[in-house]
């Protein structure tokens, strides 16, 4: 999914995302090799000196991947020497976080248990040893939430309700962390299905949030919340030129696509939105939040996309999208014949939410 905030630019092109977004990181910097050992205070500053990361500009995912493999190596070497040289330096334990965090980014890249595993065994040799200062404990479990999450993107039912169990008791022990008004945040968006824990989570996130983008997204998230079961007004003159009021579709289902060029899972989302659009008593809408018209017009050619498009060139600034409260792409709308709002985002499972509308098991 593709995550915007009002006030912030569209991409201009693909995002090259190497790891989750920041909330799923240990909240610790690493970096780059020593071939040398040398003091302490020596060492250290050969592990913190490319802190900002790979240099140069990547210019694609792949490209993007193996760069970013090729320096956590360079880390964990560095990491590894100070460890080995330095094992009574007071920063050992920052390095040892530091390598539960290398080694969790680097099995999300490119997945093998045992560097998931290694990173969870040293998490929780953190958070369990009595000497740990309170701070780090927290850092650790901290961690081996962030793990969990990178590890079930499309968590099951069971798994959801464990992830949330772990946030909820971090939330107890550590109410005054800085990470948790995003941690909240972030597990609201896999509770799309289930309103109430959604809102819940998101009201304990707002009153918690510093930065002004986050408190918008979860100002945003409530919006939705409180329009579902409420008519939604939907009037423009598409792309093509079609007068649209969603008003004239009272009697079917219908299908509120929200997209742009710049959202790779939204363009792919595209064809699957096309042939439910073709079901008997089924109509979509789409939404694009281009800035760009031609290459807008180019790829729905491409995909052969026939159903009436919303475009106005503004992007997240659009005040529709802000009306509407969207922050992510794709996000999937459903509404019943009625024209109420019956999800938040059914993007996971759009033909089952359409059968569900139609009164079909």
């Amino acid at each position: 999914m593709t995550r915007g905030f009002p006030g912030a630019p569209a991409p201009a092109g693909m995002r090259l995302r190497i790891v989750r977004s920041a909330v799923f990181a240990i909240g610790l910097a690493i970096l780059i090799p020593s071939a040398f050992a040398g003091s302490a205070g020596d060492d250290w500053e050969k592990v913190i000196a490319l802190d900002a990361g790979p240099i140069g500009e990547l210019k694609s995912r792949e490209q993007a991947r193996t760069v970013t493999l090729q320096h956590l190596a360079k880390q964990e070497a560095a990491l590894g020497d100070f460890l080995k040289n330095h094992a009574d330096d007071p920063r050992v334990l920052n390095a040892r976080l530091r390598l539960a965090h290398l080694l969790a980014t680097r099995g999300d890249l490119q997945p093998k248990p045992g560097d998931t595993e290694a990173a969870r065994k040293i998490l929780d040799d953190i958070e369990k040893n009595p000497a740990t200062p309170k701070e780090r404990v927290a850092d650790a479990t901290f961690g081996k939430i962030s793990i969990y999450m990178q590890s079930r993107r499309e968590p099951d039912d069971a798994e959801r309700e464990s992830l949330l169990g772990q946030v909820r008791q971090f939330q107890v022990k550590w109410p005054g962390d800085k990470r948790l008004a995003p941690l909240l945040a972030e597990i609201a968006t896999l509770f799309d299905a289930q309103p109430k824990k959604k809102e819940s989570l998101l009201r304990d996130a707002l009153p918690l949030a510093e930065n002004p983008d986050l408190k918008k997204r979860i100002e945003d998230d409530l919006k939705r919340i409180a329009m579902l079961g409420q008519p939604v007004e939907l009037k423009f003159t598409a792309l093509d030129g079609r007068a649209v009021n969603a008003a004239d579709f009272r009697g079917k289902v219908v299908i509120v696509y929200f997209f742009a060029n710049w959202s790779p899972p939204s363009l792919m989302g595209l064809t699957p939105m096309r042939e439910l659009s073709r079901q008997p008593g089924v109509q979509t809408i789409g939404i694009s939040l281009d800035e760009t018209k031609i290459p807008l017009e180019e790829n729905l050619k491409r995909f052969k996309i026939d159903w009436p498009v919303f475009f106005d060139g503004k992007g997240w600034e659009s005040p529709l999208i802000r009306s509407l409260g969207i922050n992510a792409l794709p996000t999937v709308w459903l509404l019943d014949r009625k024209g109420n709002l019956r999800t938040l985002n059914a993007r996971r499972d759009v033909e089952g939410g359409i059968r569900q509308l139609r009164g079909e098991r």
